[in-house]
């Protein structure tokens, strides 16, 4: 593997890798999702603001124990996918860790004066590596994953979780109940909550 790639690899990840352990990457995990629209991210924005607000949300995803996944560019705008429960960092509480580092990335974010909007979900999805040896890339699947992402885009300029994630929290967390969204791709209503700091 080239040596400028391995920083682009997360640790537990690249480990696997240099021990030539590729094939073990592929399985189900429990993991919680945090989907960051930052629809004000493109090639205009100046290198040193970027820097600023990538350091905000690593170092309070970090703080948590959680993981980048990727920065993805689409049709919708930019948004980091991220995750708590990868190897080695799994906690019972990673529902909890989720949405405390989504907090502290919507106040950071909001002080550098860059709007956002995540959606926060907690549930089974698959991890591992697709492609093939010459393009590849460590991914999650499922339909937690998809469901973050609806409410990412929903949630405008705040936080929306899924019912898993509150239940998982709830006790230790503020939340508000908000009427159930009907969202693309999903057949029935999705029950949403706004975490707030208690």
């Amino acid at each position: 593997m080239a040596a400028g790639l391995k920083a682009y690899i997360p640790g537990a990840i690249l480990a696997r890798l240099e021990a030539k352990q590729g094939d073990w990457l592929a399985e189900y995990r429990l993991l919680t999702l945090l989907f960051v629209y930052l629809p004000n991210l493109n090639y205009a924005v100046p290198l040193e603001q970027l820097q600023e607000m990538m350091q905000a949300l690593q170092s309070s995803l970090y703080r948590f124990e959680g993981s980048i996944n990727k920065l993805s560019v689409d049709d919708k705008g930019t948004t980091l996918v991220a995750a708590l429960g990868l190897p080695p960092f799994a906690h019972e509480d990673d529902p909890e860790r989720g949405l405390r580092a989504a907090l502290e990335m919507q106040t950071k974010l909001q002080g550098l004066n860059w709007p956002c909007a995540i959606g926060i979900t907690t549930g089974k999805v698959f991890c591992g590596i697709i492609g093939s040896p010459k393009r590849r890339e460590y991914t999650m699947i499922g339909n937690p994953v998809n469901l973050a992402a609806r409410l990412a885009h929903r949630s405008t300029k705040g936080i929306l979780c899924d019912q898993a994630t509150y239940q998982s929290a709830q006790h230790r967390l503020a939340f508000r109940a908000l009427p159930p969204l009907q969202l693309k791709g999903i057949s029935h209503s999705v029950q949403v909550y706004q975490p707030s700091v208690p």
